[in-house]
């Protein structure tokens, strides 16, 4: 088992922080389709630190969740 590192943000928070600095930088675009798989895959983490930062980004008003 790994520690995370003291000072480290806990995964979601980090997730958060990358997903809304991509929206910022114009990475990830209106109308995109956020996958949780693809996401967790490129951020190098579990689908569930994923789906807390999604939701985060839709309480927020930054993404839509459609079913």
């Amino acid at each position: 088992m790994t520690r995370r590192a003291e000072n480290a943000p806990p995964q979601g928070q980090s997730a958060y922080d990358r997903l809304l600095e991509d929206i910022r930088q114009g990475l990830l675009l209106p109308g995109t389709r956020l996958r949780e798989v693809e996401l967790a895959e490129r951020l190098g983490i579990s689908r569930t630190p994923v789906r807390e930062a999604i939701r985060r980004l839709e309480a927020d008003g930054l993404v839509e969740h459609l079913p």
